[in-house]
């Protein structure tokens, strides 16, 4: 019965008070640090994988596309069915038989130029500025056939 009327009277002092303040405020602050550090470099590390990932695609398309055309030697037959261009892609990136392809590797992400710099596959999304475009040069032999882009997730 003491000890409750003891604990009852007890105050807690200003140096106290202003200890507990300080100590709780210096862990809050070294929590957020740490959490918003590692939020950082967990996105940072996941954007990084994803642009990988879309940059391997993009070389596993391009590989393709300097198959197809070194059996037509121009790009004339895709110019004539731009329909295919989706088709191409998902068979070449191994998503044909996929009810739902991937977000990423999408036709949509990917655009041909030809030597001349025309485009044979326009980019899709109305951006056509190339400041979004990564470029993968086609060469069949030593002969420069076009050049693969493809949009980064990121964008």
């Amino acid at each position: 019965m003491a000890l409750l009327t003891a604990i009852r009277q007890w105050r807690p002092s200003r140096l106290g008070l202003k200890l507990f303040v300080i100590i709780l405020s210096v862990n809050v602050a070294i929590s957020a640090s740490m959490f918003l550090a590692v939020s950082y470099s967990i996105d940072r590390g996941f954007l990084d994988y994803l642009n990988q990932a879309q940059e391997r695609r993009a070389t596993l398309l391009a590989d393709g596309l300097v198959t197809r055309w070194e059996t037509q030697q121009s790009w004339e037959w895709l110019e004539q069915s731009p329909e295919r261009w989706p088709y191409i892609v998902r068979f070449e990136l191994g998503q044909e038989h996929r009810d739902r392809p991937s977000p990423l590797g999408e036709a949509r992400d990917f655009t041909l130029r030809a030597a001349d710099n025309r485009f044979v596959v326009p980019p899709r999304s109305g951006r056509e500025g190339s400041g979004s475009w990564h470029w993968l040069t086609l060469h069949s032999g030593d002969t420069h056939i076009g050049s693969l882009g493809f949009r980064p997730p990121e964008k």
